[in-house]
């Protein structure tokens, strides 16, 4: 997990993929929760406090419980963006160049289109 700031998320975020990639951390979600090499690894961005933000990296909750030293985040039902990566030709995501996307192109688009609904 990362406490981040809206100025450096294209920098914290893939250090935090980075770190738990070269610590083995991505290995042991994978194998709690039976994701093999190719199963989806997921991330979520919340506690938003404007410019402030927590990040995590995890999967969804095996059926075996929650394994030691992890740590559980309830995710409540609604509307969510969803991005991937996909994997590249080397086998490694392209986590910098996702978060270059969604700060620089899809958060400024998704803001002003949504002050510009008059529903919202």
């Amino acid at each position: 997990m990362v406490k981040a700031d809206g100025e450096n998320p294209y920098i914290e975020i893939p250090q935090l993929w980075e770190r738990c990639i070269s610590d083995g951390t991505v290995k042991r979600i994978r194998s709690a929760a039976s994701l093999g090499d190719h199963g989806q690894i997921h991330a979520v961005l919340y506690n938003n406090q404007g410019e402030r933000f927590s990040y995590m990296i995890g999967c969804f909750l095996p059926q075996n419980g929650l394994p030691q030293g992890f740590e559980k985040l309830r995710i409540p039902p609604q509307i969510y963006a969803i991005f991937s990566t996909g994997i590249n030709p080397d086998g490694q995501n392209d986590i910098h160049g996702l978060w270059k996307r969604i700060w620089g192109e899809w958060f400024p688009s998704y803001v002003r289109n949504r002050s510009l609904d008059p529903s919202r």
